[in-house]
């Protein structure tokens, strides 16, 4: 198909994403978001437009959509989450195509296609524009770790507050669009796109609520707010140095953050209520328990063991998802040389989340890509020694058998006994004597002791 550029177009606000830019397109154009998404190449088979293109643009697009909307590639690519890539790794691991739903991308908690949202930054700035057509609908809205608005010092909103409604989540099907009611005109990029059921008969109808306008943010105490926005300012810091000159995503502590950040507050989760103590405030463990307790955990009917199944997704409400990555990072310290203090606190919760969920939790975690001391934290102890059979973290050089020599069988004091010149004979003699297998300390030619094991 061939694109001609939009007679109007509008430049990309900062952080923006690609339905946000849209949704804009669409209001001043005065058509539907599907009507433009065709005249800017980006529909798909079946006059769909797929979700995944939040996540990147495939090559044949973004060449005819950076045309219609008198982008560059550049622009066109910084409107996607591949932009995201290189600092929040868990976007490189998600694969998501036209015969997939999102559902993979919430469960490794890479992306949403529905948008947390800040009423305050959806008002715009005051400027002209964005008093006509609304402030940006940012890109780092739709990754579970942006829950705040460091700005405005508020927490985000996710649903809306009128009808209750996600944005951008339909209640009927797992297939998720980009944009909800792509084929309806002549609404603002701030209002719910919802559908509301009438009554009596009356058929469906968007929800039209404004968000910037009737948004009621969850309060918190103001101890709390400042806690949760102190760590939302660093996880900013991480997620926007991809726009710095100096890539500190290179660097371990960098390339780390965010996966040990998301396997620790796995690890408060499943093994609640063990990791009570690292919610820094009774109010915000309260907000853990609830979601721990809530039926969005538990959707599914339990598993022929009794066992209830794992909800690997991060929890939608921004609220219960600060207070749990909070806690989290209480976890995991703060201190990057920190690791055997970190090990002493992330080995008791690995330890209950073992044995109280399925055997295959402990792989499931040990396979995320975390850093190595993360790794030897989560590994299980078999009479004194790692047990690091079974993943991928071969670097760490670990004991993969269990062993039952330990560290006791090591004499605090050296012997000085003379080797006899027969020593070989000697062992092989005590091994046909019956001994399975012998230690032998041996230190400059110096017998120490030996150990029957």
């Amino acid at each position: 198909m061939t694109v001609r550029p939009l007679a109007r177009s509008l430049s990309p606000l900062p952080e923006e994403s690609l339905p946000g830019l849209l949704l804009r397109l669409a209001y001043r154009m005065e058509r539907s978001p599907a009507r433009l998404a065709y005249l800017c190449g980006l529909v798909h088979r079946q006059n769909r437009l797929p979700g995944e293109y939040l996540i990147s643009l495939p090559a044949e697009r973004i060449g005819p959509f950076a045309a219609a909307a008198r982008l560059s590639v550049e622009e066109a690519n910084a409107l996607t989450l591949s932009s995201f890539v290189a600092v929040y790794p868990p976007l490189a691991s998600v694969r998501i195509d036209g015969n997939r739903n999102t559902s993979a991308a919430r469960k490794s908690w890479a992306a949403s296609t529905s948008s947390r949202y800040c009423a305050a930054c959806l008002s715009g700035n005051g400027s002209p524009t964005q008093t006509l057509y609304g402030g940006p609908w940012k890109l780092r809205w739709h990754l579970p770790v942006s829950y705040a608005c460091v700005t405005h010092r508020t927490l985000l909103s996710h649903t809306c507050p009128r009808c209750a409604g996600m944005p951008n989540r339909p209640t009927t099907t797992e297939r998720q669009g980009l944009i909800m009611q792509r084929t309806t005109s002549g609404l603002h990029p701030a209002q719910c796109r919802s559908l509301v059921f009438g009554v009596h008969g009356t058929p469906a109808a968007p929800c039209a609520a404004r968000l910037d306008h009737e948004c009621q943010a969850t309060h918190v105490p103001e101890a709390d707010l400042s806690t949760l926005l102190a760590l939302q300012h660093r996880i900013d810091q991480r997620l926007m140095c991809v726009q710095s000159t100096t890539d500190v995503s290179q660097s371990a502590s960098g390339r780390y953050f965010f996966p040990n950040l998301i396997v620790a507050a796995h690890l408060i989760r499943l093994s609640w209520p063990d990791g009570a103590r690292y919610a820094s405030s009774t109010s915000l463990a309260d907000l853990i328990d609830r979601h721990v307790s809530s039926s969005a955990t538990r959707r599914h009917p339990p598993e022929p063991d009794g066992r209830m199944p794992i909800a690997w997704d991060a929890p939608e409400d921004p609220t219960e998802c600060a207070a749990l990555l909070v806690a989290a990072d209480t976890l995991l310290g703060h201190e990057e040389r920190d690791d055997s203090g970190m090990t002493d606190r992330v080995r008791p919760l690995a330890a209950a989340t073992f044995s109280r969920n399925p055997a295959n939790i402990g792989a499931s975690l040990r396979r995320m890509d975390v850093s190595p001391a993360v790794a030897r934290a989560l590994l299980r102890h078999a009479q004194g020694f790692y047990r690091a059979g079974g993943h991928r973290h071969a670097r760490q050089r670990l004991p993969s058998r269990p062993s039952r020599f330990r560290i006791e069988h090591v004499p605090a004091l050296l012997p000085q006994v003379s080797i006899p010149s027969n020593c070989g004979d000697l062992l092989s003699g005590h091994l046909r004597g019956g001994v399975g297998a012998m230690v032998v300390f041996v230190v400059d030619r110096t017998l120490i002791s030996t150990h029957a094991v």
